[in-house]
Protein backbone atom coordinates (compact mmCIF):
# COMPACT_ATOMS: atom_id res chain seq x y z
CA UNK A 1 0.00 0.00 0.00
CA UNK A 2 1.18 3.37 -0.87
CA UNK A 3 1.25 6.51 1.38
CA UNK A 4 -0.14 9.27 0.00
CA UNK A 5 1.78 12.74 0.58
CA UNK A 6 -0.03 15.06 2.86
CA UNK A 7 -1.39 18.15 1.21
CA UNK A 8 0.16 21.15 2.80
CA UNK A 9 -1.52 23.98 3.72
CA UNK A 10 -0.52 27.37 4.20
CA UNK A 11 -2.62 28.92 6.95
CA UNK A 12 -2.38 32.60 7.01
CA UNK A 13 -4.49 34.16 9.92
CA UNK A 14 -4.22 35.70 13.46
CA UNK A 15 -3.38 34.27 16.79
CA UNK A 16 -5.46 35.51 19.59
CA UNK A 17 -4.15 35.15 23.15
CA UNK A 18 -7.26 34.69 24.53
CA UNK A 19 -10.56 32.94 22.82
CA UNK A 20 -10.59 29.86 20.74
CA UNK A 21 -10.52 31.21 17.11
CA UNK A 22 -8.09 31.75 14.03
CA UNK A 23 -5.10 29.67 13.66
CA UNK A 24 -5.70 28.17 17.39
CA UNK A 25 -8.69 26.56 15.89
CA UNK A 26 -7.65 26.01 12.49
CA UNK A 27 -4.04 24.42 13.39
CA UNK A 28 -5.63 21.39 15.18
CA UNK A 29 -8.86 21.23 13.50
CA UNK A 30 -7.02 20.64 9.71
CA UNK A 31 -4.13 18.42 11.57
CA UNK A 32 -7.22 16.03 12.62
CA UNK A 33 -8.43 15.72 9.42
CA UNK A 34 -4.99 14.70 8.04
CA UNK A 35 -3.63 17.67 6.62
CA UNK A 36 0.06 19.25 6.79
CA UNK A 37 -0.69 22.74 8.11
CA UNK A 38 1.76 25.81 8.08
CA UNK A 39 0.82 29.01 9.43
CA UNK A 40 1.46 32.85 8.70
CA UNK A 41 0.21 34.81 11.26
CA UNK A 42 -1.00 38.03 10.19
CA UNK A 43 -1.09 39.64 13.69
CA UNK A 44 -1.09 38.74 17.15
CA UNK A 45 -4.38 39.72 18.87
CA UNK A 46 -4.45 39.75 22.78
CA UNK A 47 -8.40 38.82 22.93
CA UNK A 48 -11.20 37.97 20.38
CA UNK A 49 -12.64 41.36 19.50
CA UNK A 50 -15.84 40.69 20.89
CA UNK A 51 -14.60 41.84 24.55
CA UNK A 52 -14.79 45.59 22.99
CA UNK A 53 -10.77 46.37 23.80
CA UNK A 54 -8.36 44.53 22.53
CA UNK A 55 -4.38 44.92 21.35
CA UNK A 56 -3.38 44.14 18.11
CA UNK A 57 0.56 43.63 16.81
CA UNK A 58 0.69 44.06 13.30
CA UNK A 59 2.77 41.30 11.43
CA UNK A 60 2.72 42.70 8.53
CA UNK A 61 6.82 43.11 7.79
CA UNK A 62 7.31 39.56 9.56
CA UNK A 63 5.37 37.76 6.98
CA UNK A 64 7.08 39.62 4.09
CA UNK A 65 10.44 38.72 5.54
CA UNK A 66 9.31 35.11 6.34
CA UNK A 67 8.35 34.81 2.37
CA UNK A 68 11.78 35.93 1.58
CA UNK A 69 12.78 33.17 3.42
CA UNK A 70 10.59 30.43 2.09
CA UNK A 71 11.06 31.37 -1.11
CA UNK A 72 14.99 30.86 -0.80
CA UNK A 73 14.10 27.49 1.11
CA UNK A 74 11.35 26.66 -1.91
CA UNK A 75 8.88 26.09 0.25
CA UNK A 76 5.68 25.43 -1.23
CA UNK A 77 1.97 24.60 -0.59
CA UNK A 78 -0.92 23.02 -1.97
CA UNK A 79 -3.40 25.29 -0.80
CA UNK A 80 -3.64 28.54 0.77
CA UNK A 81 -6.62 29.43 3.98
CA UNK A 82 -6.53 33.09 4.52
CA UNK A 83 -8.56 34.51 7.54
CA UNK A 84 -8.36 37.88 9.43
CA UNK A 85 -5.73 40.38 7.37
CA UNK A 86 -4.88 43.60 9.07
CA UNK A 87 -3.81 45.99 6.45
CA UNK A 88 -4.42 46.22 2.87
CA UNK A 89 -0.75 45.44 2.49
CA UNK A 90 -0.73 41.77 3.65
CA UNK A 91 -4.15 41.56 1.64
Amino acid sequence: MEDKKQTRILLVNDMAGYGKVALSVMIPVLSHLKFETFNLPTALVSNTLDYGQFDILDTTEYMENTLLVWKKLMFSFDAICTGFIVSEKQS
